[in-house]
């Protein structure tokens, strides 16, 4: 079953926490990239 308006907001958690999740998620790709260059990055 579908939440309601899930197309508009597809994450019911809050703005904040997927800001930073994202912003480590970023961090430690880049990360990955320097010291392995990319190529074990899935993209």
């Amino acid at each position: 079953m579908r939440a309601a308006q899930a197309e508009r907001d597809p994450l019911p958690c809050c703005a904040e926490a997927t800001r930073a999740a994202a912003t480590e998620m970023a961090r430690i790709g880049q990360y990955v990239g320097q010291h392995y260059g990319g190529k074990h990055r899935r993209v």
